[in-house]
């Protein structure tokens, strides 16, 4: 289960439980109290049932409620411990988790004529979201036209604007002839220092008619805030390998870093992230959980790809602005990592025992 997602599935199982409960807690009236001078009253008398029958009818549908909702609880309970095998800094990662195997990947952009009526279709792609400023960034063009809509695109032009529309740098102008009906096209530009941070290409068809169809990719711009240089020989303590991540160059702060962790054969085993206040160079302790190593073919080296360094605010109230660092290189080799220093024990926390337990005991 996804991490983020569990505190909404807790909140969706167990708010319509709070409600029951606190229903269920709360006295029961016994007997409806006519006031004194009401419609209906009889000189303030109180008007009760027969031996308290509605107070015992009413248990009966409270506790049939009870039941039902103790196996939603137990369920929750579950998969609470399923979800929670791993420590948050230290979780196992599969090649269909993108967003974490490639957490700086480029637009996309792909757009079909079709609905206003035209054969053909556009596509846009960016190498990377964020750049560091003097970085290049590479644009992939595909734009396809049948032959009755060919004729009549007049040009291609691609322009760099602020994420508000206005232009920061025209990039190039492409003109059509003939019967071209696919264009296949890349281009690469650096990114200028006196650019905004949020930017957008933007590709826009001029048809013959003097028409126009825009469309739009967004990236972003950065000045580094911290540097990562490389790794330190690595460690073995209570069931977790630790890797020493060096930064230079930091603006002082609170930081935090992630990466993933691929073996020899670039197969993803975790996601790990660390975190940590540098002032000027320092290190970040990434940790490896035993459990998702102890089962690796034989020693080996590991890799930390896609890592991506952050400072963020430090506290609430702080300068809430995010900072980004960047890697001298795209990964690091983390040598002699021997499965047979680990084992297969889950990871265990106080604070996930006890909410486990208290979810059990609501269930019981």
């Amino acid at each position: 289960m996804n991490r983020n997602r569990l505190p909404l599935l807790l909140l969706l199982l167990l708010l319509p439980a709070g409600f029951l409960l606190l229903y269920l807690w709360l006295p029961q009236p016994t007997a409806q109290r006519l006031e004194a001078g009401s419609p209906g009253s009889r000189s303030g008398a109180i008007a009760t049932s027969p031996s308290g029958a509605i107070a015992l009818n009413a248990a009966a549908p409270d506790m049939a409620a009870q039941a039902a909702l103790k196996p939603a609880l137990r369920q929750v309970a579950q998969q609470y411990l399923a979800s929670n095998q791993w420590p948050e800094y230290s979780l196992p990662l599969a090649n269909s988790q993108t967003e974490l195997l490639q957490p700086n990947r480029g637009a996309d952009v792909q757009h079909s004529f079709e609905p206003l009526g035209l054969d053909g279709g556009l596509q846009l792609t960016l190498d990377r979201y964020r750049y560091r400023y003097g970085d290049e960034a590479l644009a992939q063009i595909i734009l396809s036209a049948s032959d009755q809509l060919n004729p009549q695109i007049s040009r291609l032009t691609l322009t760099i604007s602020d994420r508000h529309g206005k232009p920061v740098a025209e990039l190039e102008q492409m003109s059509f002839a003939g019967n071209q009906q696919q264009y296949r096209g890349q281009r690469r530009f650096a990114l200028a220092s006196g650019w905004p941070q949020e930017l957008q290409l933007n590709a826009t068809l001029m048809f013959v008619d003097g028409q126009q169809l825009s469309y739009s990719a967004p990236f972003e711009a950065f000045d580094a805030v911290a540097e990562i240089t490389g790794v330190e020989d690595s460690s073995v303590d209570d069931n977790h390998l630790i890797i020493p991540v060096t930064i230079r160059d930091a603006e002082p702060g609170y930081y935090k870093l992630a990466a993933a962790l691929l073996d020899q054969r670039q197969t993803p085993l975790a996601y790990l992230q660390g975190k940590a206040q540098l002032s000027s160079r320092g290190h970040i302790e990434l940790k490896v959980h035993g459990s998702l190593l102890v089962y690796l073919s034989a020693p080996q080296t590991l890799y930390l790809s896609e890592l991506q360094l952050r400072r963020i605010p430090a506290r609430p109230g702080a300068d809430s602005r995010i900072g980004w660092g960047h890697s001298r290189e795209s990964r690091y080799a983390v040598p002699g990592v021997d499965p047979g220093e680990f084992d297969a024990t889950p990871f265990q926390s106080a604070q996930v025992e006890a909410r486990a337990e208290f979810l059990k005991n609501l269930s019981q």
